[in-house]
């Protein structure tokens, strides 16, 4: 009974070897992207010594057709042109990732576009909360006067508009922290590298969450609350808010990629929007800064952003006056007042006359060094490194 079982199990066995086939190795990741997204590389030519090589056997049925001469000047045209432009233009040269920088930001591009189109709510939600902001900023501040409390209301304005800007990209902290494990699978397969993923989440992250909102504020609160008219001083207003923006943006993010823990760098992140305020020069009076508040306060972006923004409502401006104490009921032209410029109401406050671009230019600096750092984090936490085009 058992030889005639064990000889069962091998004839059963000798049936079954077909099935018993090894699995075809897995396809890497890169091996698609190159395939996807590497321009159509050209075959070299082929050397006299291995030509015999390529050449039908005598034996062989098959009729021997030399390649004609213009395709053969064509395809070595070809193939010295691709050279040539990768060596002009080495970011769109196939890398160790398999496809160069500008191909690997595509790709990801679509993905995050895709993304946006599936789940609109964050959009949605920074569009509709700026929009509602403005709405009832400029229905608060509505038709702004020019004496003591329009100028106390338009420092208030200003002030309370850059705040809910810095605290909006707050949102911005568990980015990372949500594409984390995604990030290094994807990077450790060679599927794309650190810069082109940065880039990515610079385009659709900064773009339309961070720069879109102020010009959304600015256009319905700005005639509301009665700021400076005119083009210039307009533009000037909503290109400090945008500057303002992307620059707490780029703060946000260079916190949440520093710390893991979501809630933590929640709190960081308050705290330094909070105490950056405090420095921004309207809660403290410039002039009655200590010595360490003033030395904070170079640091601190809320402070140039708010110096341009009240340089850009008051310097050069005309018709203010500082108002006295008088009882309710009197008309304008019976209460006692002063007469002053823009310009002297900044320098009662302790504001830097002529210092809009040099702010402006502050702003872009701290912004630019933030996503440096912000990078660089990115890119030590793990994966390969970045290299050439990635």
């Amino acid at each position: 009974y058992q030889s005639q079982y064990q000889s069962q199990s091998q004839s059963q066995y000798r049936n079954n070897s077909h099935c018993n086939k090894p699995s075809p190795p897995p396809i890497r990741l890169q091996s698609l992207l190159s395939t996807a997204f590497a321009p159509s590389s050209i075959p070299p030519l082929a050397s006299p010594s291995s030509s015999s090589s390529l050449l039908p056997s005598p034996n062989s049925s098959h009729p021997t057709n030399p390649p004609h001469p213009l395709l053969h000047s064509s395809r070595r045209l070809l193939t010295k042109s691709t050279s040539w432009i990768y060596q002009a233009l080495p970011i769109l040269a196939p890398s160790s990732y398999g496809a160069g920088l500008f191909h690997q930001l595509h790709a990801l591009s679509l993905r995050r576009i895709q993304t946006l189109r599936r789940h609109p709510l964050t959009l949605l939600l920074h569009f509709a909360a700026s929009l509602v902001m403005a709405l009832a900023v400029g229905a608060i501040y509505y038709d702004t006067g020019y004496d003591t409390a329009g100028i106390q209301c338009r420092f208030g304005a200003l002030f309370f508009i850059l705040l809910f800007l810095a605290l909006l990209p707050l949102s911005s902290l568990p980015l990372w922290r949500d594409e984390a494990l995604l990030l290094k699978r994807e990077r450790a397969a060679g599927v794309y590298g650190s810069a082109a993923y940065f880039l990515s989440v610079l385009l659709f992250d900064v773009l339309p969450l961070r720069a879109a909102p102020p010009v959304l504020f600015s256009l319905f609160s700005y005639g509301l609350i009665g700021l400076r008219p005119g083009l210039e001083p307009w533009t000037r207003n909503l290109q400090t808010l945008v500057l303002s923006s992307v620059t707490f943006a780029s703060l946000n993010m260079a916190i949440g990629a520093a710390m893991e823990d979501v809630a933590a760098a929640n709190m960081a992140a308050s705290l330094t929007v909070l105490g950056s305020s405090l420095l921004g020069g309207f809660l403290l009076s410039r002039s009655h800064m200590p010595l360490f508040a003033k030395m904070g306060a170079t640091i601190s972006p809320f402070r140039y952003a708010f110096e341009a923004l009240v340089l850009t409502e008051f310097e050069g401006a005309t018709g203010f006056r500082f108002t006295a104490f008088h009882p309710p009921g009197l008309s304008p032209d019976q209460i006692p007042h002063i007469d002053v410029t823009g310009d002297e109401v900044l320098q009662t406050f302790g504001f830097e006359l002529g210092a809009w671009g040099s702010d402006v230019q502050k702003l872009v600096l701290i912004g630019a060094v933030l996503m440096a750092a912000t990078y660089l984090l990115i890119r030590r936490s793990g994966g390969p490194g970045v290299g050439g085009g990635n």
